[in-house]
């Protein structure tokens, strides 16, 4: 299922996101497969079209409203028309956000526990029960969205956990670079919960992770200054120096 088949710009404009190269050169993006895979160097674009069609989805972001983001493509999004069909649910995610989430979670449930214990210390406060009734809910609302309390599993256990409370059938998912968090079996362990999901859910990842990659069926798109083009996996420079890399670490530092 394709949730969204067709990304068009319509105009340019001064400034950001029309500054990078990727975008300006952009006239038109096909998504033609369950899972797309957004690859380039660092600042090459990538980000910035999740950012784009998270904007054109209204799609929620985990982290929002926790962290600060330095742009926003949110003035921008009327310069894009966006091919999409309805879907259960949709969020933009990266390793970044999940691990201020995760922070996040952690003080919130701190402040939600201290603010009990001054309930039960302020005799002026005549029905405790009903007052420490919103902190509690707090506290039960957040610990009951995961298996195991994330603030104390390693980033890549959390990471999964948090993934696999959040995926849904129907649903259409926008990841940015997540192998951040994650050893190479926890990438290992994702690219097989997307295989899995993309019977019915569509994925669109920005990772330099040779492992998320290498999803089978995915269509790999490559930001370049002559905009997104596809790529097989072997046409990649990162592959390639990889590849070269593993078959003679000793002789590649010589």
């Amino acid at each position: 299922m394709l949730y969204i088949s067709r990304l068009i710009k319509n105009a340019d404009s001064p400034g950001y996101p029309f500054s990078v190269p990727a975008i300006a050169a952009t006239q038109e993006i096909a998504f033609t497969a369950p899972v797309t895979i957004l690859c380039g160097d660092n600042g090459s674009g990538k980000s910035t079209l999740l950012s784009i069609l998270a904007a054109k989805l209204k799609a929620v972001r985990i982290g929002q409203g926790i962290i600060e983001r330095e742009h926003t493509v949110d003035a921008a999004q009327d310069a894009f028309t966006l091919h999409k069909l309805p879907c259960k649910r949709n969020f933009l995610f990266s390793a970044e956000d999940f691990i201020a989430y995760v922070t996040w979670v952690s003080q919130t449930k701190a402040e939600a526990k201290a603010e009990i214990a001054r309930i039960n210390e302020d005799d002026t406060i005549a029905d405790k029960a009903y007052a420490k009734m919103p902190h509690y809910r707090t506290l039960s609302d957040l610990s009951g969205l995961y298996a195991e309390d994330l603030a104390l599993q390693s980033h890549g256990e959390g990471f999964l956990d948090f993934f696999q409370s959040r995926l849904q059938p129907g649903g259409l998912y926008l990841m940015d670079e997540p192998e951040g968090a994650l050893s190479f079996e926890k990438q290992f362990a994702l690219a097989l919960l997307i295989q899995k999901a993309a019977e019915n859910c569509q994925f669109i990842l920005a990772t330099h992770s040779p492992i998320l990659t290498a999803i089978p069926g995915a269509n790999i798109l490559e930001a370049t200054e002559e905009g997104f083009l596809p790529r097989k996996y072997s046409e990649l420079e990162n592959i390639q120096f990889l590849k070269l890399f593993m078959e003679n670490p000793q002789r590649m530092f010589r």
